[in-house]
């Protein structure tokens, strides 16, 4: 019985990696992409003087939400 497990595990992880080579990587040759005056793309989060800080509890039990703050 456990080889009979070892050996479907093996020919699973075979099949895998050539299942995922299979399908395409890039969007469909029919498709196009819209580019929109209202989408603007923003690379990163806060910038050189600036550090995130995630959402946390205060002490009083309210939720402040994640957040830029600038560094010391």
């Amino acid at each position: 019985m456990r080889l009979y497990i070892l050996a479907l595990a093996a020919a699973v992880s075979f099949a895998a990696p050539l299942k995922a080579e299979a399908s395409p990587l890039a969007a469909p040759a029919g498709t196009t992409t819209v580019e929109s005056q209202n989408v603007q793309l923003v690379a990163g989060r806060c910038g050189r003087h600036a550090h995130w800080v995630r959402g946390h509890r205060t002490r009083h039990h309210g939720y402040v939400r994640g957040r830029c703050v600038r560094n010391r």
